[in-house]
């Protein structure tokens, strides 16, 4: 398996044949955080995009990241 990594967080790194899309989700214990694209570039940014909006959201409720 593939992960990406950003921030001290894991992400996956997956291809959907059918569909043509990479997808994946955080590495979390507790949370679900999902995101796609149609390149693995793309799907880098979106894995970045995701974690920050992940610690924002995280902030902005006064809770603890996992």
């Amino acid at each position: 398996m593939v992960n990406l990594e950003y921030k001290g967080f894991l992400g996956s790194l997956n291809f959907h044949s059918d569909a043509c899309y990479y997808f994946g989700n955080l590495q979390l214990k507790r949370d679900k955080v999902m995101y796609q694209a149609a390149s693995i570039a793309e799907l880098e940014n979106s894995f970045k995009n995701s974690v920050d909006n992940y610690l924002a959201d995280c902030a902005a409720f006064g809770i603890e990241p996992g």
